[in-house]
């Protein structure tokens, strides 16, 4: 008999299923989810880029609509642009850290469709938003003469931009 040796079975170290589940969920903690050391930096620069980005973007957002003579053509487009920054802050940072991070999506199969989407939104309006500043910046100074910037063209373009983005 091969257990003739032991004289009470109970002492058998048998794992049980509960104890393989502890290990793996320990594996899963230690190798997947639990942040490396270089890891922790990347975490708190993204923590600092984070409300950086936050805070003086909606500063610039919230001087402009406090102070009427600071609504220019050019100051309506650094606007969208610092909504469009916020929005990128919100939507792409956390997700892109956590995947970063972990190499795994948590967020369920809705937001995996929808975070992409918004961060493309995002991304564009802040592009073009660029793109328009650039073009406005380009006719003032080349075409002093000719072209005359307004706040309408400026709304105008902004809703184009959006409409094209999304």
């Amino acid at each position: 008999d091969c257990l003739s040796h032991v004289s009470n079975t109970t002492e058998l170290n048998v794992p049980s299923a509960a104890d393989e589940d502890d290990e793996l969920l320990r594996y899963i903690w230690r190798e997947y989810l639990h942040p490396k050391q270089y890891e922790w930096v990347l975490i708190v620069a993204y923590i600092i880029v984070f409300f950086v980005s936050l805070i003086g973007n909606s500063l610039v957002c919230f001087a402009v609509w406090k102070n009427r003579h600071m609504r220019t053509v050019t100051n309506y487009f650094i606007v969208n642009l610092s909504f469009a920054d916020v929005l990128v802050t919100i939507i792409c940072l956390p997700a892109s850290l956590v995947v970063d991070i972990t190499e795994t999506w948590f967020f369920g199969n809705t937001l995996c469709k929808i975070v992409p989407y918004l961060q493309t939104i995002s991304v564009s309006v802040s592009v073009l938003t660029l793109s328009c500043i650039a073009q406005d910046r380009w006719y003032a100074i080349c075409h002093p003469l000719m072209f005359k910037s307004t706040a309408k063209r400026a709304r105008k373009s902004i809703v184009i931009i959006w409409v094209v983005s999304c």
